[in-house]
């Protein structure tokens, strides 16, 4: 330790923050939201999948731009039949993003031709184009299928997308829609639905909210006919809960449902109940050394009486 004597002038004692300089702080902008139709994909990832009567799954990889996939589906409810597909995708990205690589999935029932298609590109960072298709194949081959395409800007904390749904100068379905961030947790935002029908329009507005934490949020979609409300919570690291509901004023109905999830490392068990007196769940595992999952589902209607259930097999290179 310096000894200073008593002649030292203390004014010229260096100051410890001589060098320290004061600078204004960076404000960042709140996160992109998202469109307002994944407002409440929080909710709906947690939603079970029902499968009836049987179904196979095989998919593999050919390449890091390139998969196949098939899928044998027997059912009672559901179309059934083989379906074939893939995936294809550009390698040369030229700035390491898939997000700006064209990508193309495709399958399709060789039987009768039913086929779906689904076109997802990033011109730009900030523009998304998507198109999905679903032909009818040989029962209807003068009609195209269902056609929906989409396009949105992605800016710092907003989203503005437009769908057309089916578009034809006689029928059609449009919706414009605007999401913004206020902040990292709150976010709001209206769509616009119009469709015509020959000379007759129709215009319905909606708005969109929806407020988030790191381990819970709640959405909500208010129309002047319907009202659409869903929350998620994480209670832990396997354990998640959600409820929904819905009501419908043009039918004078309403539906409200609860689901959870519990998800460990090779294991996910989905189970919902509405006020419908439906219940069901779904469990899926993943079996030790061998690139296969294995899962099955049961719903059960007790006001009507009806039980559904399914098997479900699953073969994919990319499980380890």
């Amino acid at each position: 330790m310096a000894n200073y004597s008593d002649d030292d002038n203390l004014s010229e004692r260096p100051s410890p923050t001589a060098k320290f300089q004061f600078t204004r702080g960076v404000t960042l902008s709140p996160l992109n939201p998202g469109n307002i139709a994944n407002l409440h994909k929080k909710t709906r990832d947690i939603v079970p999948e029902w499968i009836e009567g049987l179904r196979v799954q095989c998919a593999t990889n050919l390449d890091t731009n390139r998969a196949i996939n098939m899928e044998w589906l027997m059912g009672n409810c559901v179309p059934y039949g083989f379906r074939f597909g893939g995936m294809i995708c550009r390698k040369d990205c030229h700035d390491g993003s898939i997000t700006r690589t064209p990508i193309l999935v495709g399958d399709t029932n060789p039987s009768t031709l039913a086929t779906n298609f689904h076109f997802l590109y990033h011109p730009f960072s900030q523009i998304k184009l998507e198109t999905r298709i679903q032909a009818s194949g040989l029962r209807n081959s003068a009609d195209l299928g269902d056609i929906i395409s989409t396009a949105e800007y992605l800016g710092k904390s907003s989203t503005i997308s437009l769908a057309l749904y089916n578009p034809k100068f006689e029928t059609g379905r449009m919706t414009i829609g605007f999401l913004h961030s206020f902040n990292n947790n709150f976010c709001a935002g209206a769509e616009l639905l119009s469709e015509w029908t020959g000379n007759q329009v129709h215009n319905n507005l909606a708005i969109a909210m929806r407020y988030s934490q790191r381990k819970s949020s709640i959405a909500a979609t208010v129309s002047k006919d319907i009202l659409d409300i869903s929350a998620w919570h994480q209670s832990n690291d396997l354990l998640q809960l959600g409820a929904s509901l819905i009501l419908n004023k043009c039918i004078a109905r309403s539906l409200a449902s609860f689901y959870y999830q519990i998800e460990t490392k090779d294991c996910v068990i989905k189970a919902m109940i509405d006020t419908k007196w439906t219940v069901g769940c779904t469990y899926k595992r993943q079996l030790k050394n061998f690139p296969t999952a294995v899962g099955f589902s049961i719903l059960y209607c007790i006001p009507k009486n009806k039980f559904h259930c399914g098997l479900n097999f699953e073969l994919n290179s990319n499980f380890k």
